[in-house]
Order: structure tokens, then sequence, then C-alpha cells
């Protein structure tokens, strides 16, 4: 934020300011001590396991020019006591937007219940060439990074890129009203955070939150593949811009829609890398234009056409979203990341996080490489490492069994379980291979040839089952506490990788 006065600092924030009210604070705002620079206002966050007003003395020595707290703190600085450190730094990032957005700034925000971070990341690396932009570092998407995101907003910022994660109804509503989005978007509706909603319609309905918050004469940007996205409406005169995985034709004809984007002539390279097309129309005019990507799995491309419909929707030429596109790289760590051991082997490491629709995704990408390496007579073989995916609530159990189902269809030969739904797992595996070993049998009247080995280990047990030849293809993914990526640093450090 723009260096302000602590008595500034107390009036935006609701706070009783105990100290100098001339003191000049910022740019930087932090929660971690340790990221302390010379000016910044440190807040004293309380967390799960840290309580930021132990640290505050430790901020002080570092330079902090003012803190944020709870209760009154004998400190040299001066200090801005509230009844609740999160909320009050919401209401610090409300008015330093506000002020920003007299000044011309646009906000674009998306939600969704999978792939927000490298779509806003693809979106980001678009509009950075345009103006200056500030967009999440890596996953900020809730109630504590959303506004720090935020609260990085400076005098020449032209774009806010803001990320929402919502684990209930009402989240994003209160999200959206800190940043007033221009553009608002969703991407999906899957079934994280299931066990906090209790229904898909449930999550659909936190995710409109996003739409009815766009500011009037803004632009809500809808997923039209998905049902529960595509019936999504602007509460307000809005308009409405489109984005799909396919050129089929839909039933809203192009005279319908404002604003389109769409993707054709979809393939990949031997990483599993996109290569394809968008197309489509925008207010300026129609166009289309070949991308060459850097982002694996197919679902990244669908991920382009969003960011590029954000992008145009805020104004942004074609021109500049095919160069923003075709240079992108990812920024975000442990989401479809690609290493190759140097003994051939390919590591997949996607293990940020887990649900349902993001498994499916990475299991499709695992299936086409796989056929792709086929095609260059590389006989792959194809290790699938799956760990929980978490708050998903009563249907725990039966989602994990039917993902080990979905696991046996991407034709995978190891599939090595971990967590307390390991066993689910384990269980959906071997039911879809009984069964596929029935229907080949009755096909052709001879045993199914292919076994599938299933194991359920702990974590630090992986390492040494995966195999590590030239022809093996290995998939990390689980929620971000089973800790998987772990594994793919285990096996780069004990073999070493080439740049890819």
């Amino acid at each position: 934020m723009i260096p302000i006065t602590s008595a500034q600092l107390a009036e935006f924030s609701g706070a009783h300011l105990i100290g100098d009210t001339t003191s000049l604070v910022g740019a930087d705002v932090v929660i971690d001590s340790r990221a302390v620079s010379p000016g910044a206002l440190f807040a004293a966050v309380v967390g799960e396991v840290n309580d930021g007003h132990d640290y505050i003395a430790q901020a002080v020595a570092a330079g902090a020019a003012a803190v944020l707290v709870a209760h009154e703190v004998s400190v040299a600085v001066p200090q801005l006591v509230v009844p609740d450190v999160v909320s009050a730094l919401s209401r610090l990032a409300r008015a330093v937007v506000a002020t920003a957005k007299t000044d011309g700034l646009k906000v674009l925000a998306l939600t969704g219940s999978s792939g927000k971070t490298s779509t806003k990341d693809m979106l980001a690396q678009i509009l950075e060439p345009v103006g200056a932009t500030v967009s999440p570092l890596n996953s900020l998407n809730n109630a504590t990074g959303m506004p720090l995101t935020a609260l990085r907003v400076m005098s020449d910022t032209k774009f806010l890129v803001s990320e929402m994660g919502a684990s209930h109804v009402g989240e994003i509503a209160e999200y959206a009203k800190v940043v007033q989005p221009d553009v608002a978007a969703v991407l999906n509706v899957g079934l994280a955070h299931l066990g906090e909603f209790g229904s898909r319609e449930h999550i659909a309905a936190a995710k409109a939150e996003m739409i009815q918050a766009v500011e009037p004469d803004g632009w809500a940007v809808l997923n039209l593949d998905d049902p529960l996205v595509a019936a999504m409406v602007p509460r307000r005169d809005a308009h409405v811009a489109w984005f799909s995985a396919t050129d089929a034709n839909h039933e809203r004809s192009k005279h319908e829609l404002e604003l389109c984007v769409q993707v054709k002539n979809l393939s990949a390279d031997a990483l599993g890398r996109n290569h394809f097309v968008l197309q489509g129309w925008s207010p300026t005019g129609t166009f289309e234009f070949p991308v060459v990507s850097q982002f694996a799995g197919a679902h990244m491309a669908t991920n382009a056409a969003a960011a590029a419909a954000l992008a145009l929707a805020v104004g942004v030429t074609p021109e500049r979203v095919h160069e923003g596109l075709n240079a992108a790289r990812p920024r975000s760590r442990w989401r479809m990341e690609l290493h190759q051991l140097t003994t051939g082997t390919l590591i997949i490491n996607d293990a940020y996080n887990a649900n349902p629709l993001s498994v499916q995704a990475a299991l499709h990408m695992v299936e086409n490489l796989k056929k792709e390496w086929l095609d260059a007579n590389k006989p792959a073989r194809v290790s699938v490492v799956l760990g929980d995916m978490l708050e998903l609530g009563a249907e725990s159990a039966a989602l994990h069994y039917e993902t080990g189902r979905q696991v046996v269809a991407a034709g995978v030969d190891t599939v090595i379980a971990v967590g307390s739904h390991a066993s689910d797992i384990a269980q959906g595996v071997a039911a879809a291979h009984s069964t596929a070993q029935l229907s080949d049998a009755a096909a052709t009247s001879k045993p199914h040839s292919r076994h599938i080995s299933v194991q359920v280990v702990s974590k630090d047990d992986v390492s040494a089952l995966l195999p590590h030849s030239a022809a093996d293809i290995i998939l990390l993914k689980g929620s971000r506490s089973v800790g998987l990526q772990a594994v793919a640093d285990s096996l780069i450090a004990r073999f070493g990788e080439v740049t890819l």
C-alpha cells in the first residue's frame, strides 16, 4: 500500500490507536515477522499453531513501523488495537482498493473448485506487460491471503488479480466486498470442501456470490461447459463473457454472446504440454491465434481460455492475450509440475491439493501421456501415488473408492495409496480391475492380461517402491497435508534431474 500515517491506518482499519499519530507506515503489510521490511505494518494474526503477538518484538526489531494487534502490548511503535486482526486487514484492504479504483485500478477476481491458481498465473502474465499488476503469490486466496494481496496495491498499479477460495456459503461474498471486482469469473463447480458445504448445489451457490458481486456494467466470466456455472447470472446489469474447452456449437449463438473464447485443435507434446488454438469474439471483433503452452494437462487449455476471457473483458487486446499466453510459465509449485530424472523417468508433481475434479484431470493427462509415449515406441509404465482428498465430509469413503475405479480406466500399472482413505482407493482399484477382467474375458474368451499392482503404504515408504527407468511416468496427487511433494524431492535428490 502507499505509505500512510498511523492515524489514517487507524481510520481505515477501525482500530484504536495507541502511540504517535503521525508515524508513516508502509509500504509492506506482513503477518510473518521474518518478512518485515523497514516501515512495514506487522499484523499479529492468531493462527492454528502460532500467535503473531509472540513475534512482535522480532517484527519491531526488523523495522516494523506499527503493529496491528488484538490487545494492547508493550511496544515502542504505534499499535492499532482491534477486536479481530484478520477482519481489520480486510477493512484496511477495502479502503486501499477503493482509493486505487478512483485512480483507475481494475480488479479481476476468480474462483472455482479447481484451476484457480494456474489461471491467475496465466492471467497475471497476460496483464503485466500492459500495466503494473498485483496478483497472489502461490495460493493466497483465504481470509488472510486475499487482503494481504490487495494491500500490495500501489499508486501505479493498473490491475489487481484476486483469487478466492471458500469453505462455506457467504465467504466469497465477504471477500468480494473487499476488492469490488470489475471482472469476475467462476471456473467450475466440483466437490472441493464438500464436507463443509454439504452438496454440490451449495458449492455452486457459494461460487455464484462472485458473479452477484460484480460491479455494475462490469463483466461476469462463466464456463459454458459447466451447467452449474453456465446457469449463473449477474445480480446487476453486468455483461457476460463465456469460455469453453470446445469449439462445438452451443445453444447460445454468436449473436447472443458478447464475448466468447473457445479452444480448438487441442493436442499435446510428449510431456503433456498443450498446443491449441483460441478463437472467439469480443466487442472489438473476432480473433483466432495459436498457443504453444508450457502448462501440462488438457484442463490447462480451459484455464487459458478463462484467463483470456478475463483479460479481454478488461480491455486487453487479442494480440496481447496471444503474446501473454505463449510467454506464460508456471509460477506456483506442485501444480502439474514436470520433472525428468536423469534416468529418464517423468514425474508429474501435482501434490499441492486434490479433489475429485482435479484428480480426474490429472488422470486424464496421465492417460494421454501414456499414449504419446507408446506412439513414440516407448513402453511406458505408469505409477500413480494417490493421497487423501480432504474435506469431503460423509462422502469421503465413496469418493475415494470411485477415484480408485477411475485409475484403472487411465491405463495405470501401479497404484500406491497413502493416507486414511488409502484402503478405499485400493478397494476401488480392485473392484474396477475385476470388472475389466470379466469384460475382457467375455469379449475375447481369454483372461485379462494386464495386472495392476496396488499397495497401501505410508508416505515415507513410497520412494523406494517407485520405478525409475526411462520408460516410467509417475503421478503424485493428494491434498497438501499429505505431503507427497516430498516424494518428488526425494527422487530428484537421489537421481538428479534434467532441464525440460
